[in-house]
């Protein structure tokens, strides 16, 4: 395939992902969680098909990013709901086993958690900020979601302390567990979602991109790991009507 071919192709993609993009958003408009897993399958087998062009394409065009996969229906039966005080042991319980297990997920340290009381975390649950992945009565995700407390600020929202555990990795908890969030979010009245990342946690990057975030900007050395500086990325959602 020639250079012109490629990115012909690569451009007839970008322009399927953005209508698949807008279907997506459309789902996290939906109400009722029925509804919006069969619109995210669908698009699904639509995203699937540009995944495997893209990677016939991306080798002789290496700058092209591969179009992200939307909502993955959960393989287990796993339930999502939002966390509330009576969850303070098993949120902290795997928030500190994440900590150990991912420490490139957190921008603390086990020691920074050690030193926050209990009731700081239990008025957070309280508030309906945390959202948790189940797998039987066992917590397996968890994430946050949360506005800086300003008028001005108040309809953009910020992700943070996101963590899946190794067990329910490649299931599809992860993706019901954000659009949950997500959805109840925009239902509050956000219009974005943003997060910072570790530009090294590739993991994250990645499933951050399959959710539709994308990078919007960076903060060159904002992170240090070890000796090292290294790039805190800023992500960004648009989930506005």
């Amino acid at each position: 395939m020639n250079e012109r071919r490629v990115r012909e192709v690569l451009a007839a993609i970008e322009e399927v992902r953005n209508s698949l993009q807008t279907i997506d958003k459309i789902g996290l408009s939906v109400s009722d969680r029925d509804e919006q897993t069969q619109i995210w399958r669908i698009t699904l087998r639509a995203h699937e098909a540009m995944r495997q062009l893209s990677e016939l394409a991306s080798p002789q065009h290496p700058e092209a990013e591969l179009p992200y996969a939307p909502f993955r229906e959960a393989k287990r039966d796993f339930a999502v709901r939002p966390l509330g005080a009576d969850d303070l042991k098993a949120y902290r319980e795997l928030h500190r086993y994440g900590l150990r297990e991912a420490p490139l997920a957190f921008v603390e340290t086990p020691a920074d958690d050690e030193a926050r009381p209990d009731d700081i975390v239990a008025a957070m649950l309280a508030r309906g900020e945390a959202w948790g992945a189940f797998d039987g009565d066992r917590l397996v995700g968890k994430l946050v979601i949360d506005a800086l407390p300003y008028t001005c600020l108040s309809h953009t929202q910020w992700l943070h302390a996101v963590y899946l555990h190794p067990d329910a990795r490649g299931t599809g908890a992860g993706e019901a567990l954000m659009f949950a969030a997500l959805a109840d979010a925009k239902s509050r009245g956000a219009q974005r979602i943003a997060l910072w990342v570790n530009e090294r946690n590739a993991a994250a990057l990645q499933f951050y991109g399959r959710c539709g975030f994308r990078r919007t900007g960076r903060i060159p050395g904002g992170i240090q790991v070890g000796a090292a500086l290294v790039d805190d990325v800023l992500m960004c959602l648009s989930v506005a009507p």
